[in-house]
């Protein structure tokens, strides 16, 4: 497996991540603590999709 082909694998999984806290965060609307928690953890995977988008671009160009 090259490494492009792990980032684009590690780039599915990460929007899996988010595609759930999104959902958790839908239910979760009514216990303000446990959106926050999930909030917080959905910014975290979003910065976290668009480092490996930057590291994709990275090996593509470079």
């Amino acid at each position: 497996m090259t490494k492009l082909e792990m980032l684009r694998y590690a780039r599915k999984g990460i929007a899996a991540e988010m595609d759930r806290e999104e959902e958790i965060i839908k239910i979760m609307k009514k216990d303000s603590g446990r959106e926050a928690v999930c909030l917080k953890r959905l910014e975290k995977l979003k910065k976290d999709y668009a480092e490996i988008q930057n590291l994709i671009k990275s090996e593509l160009l470079g």
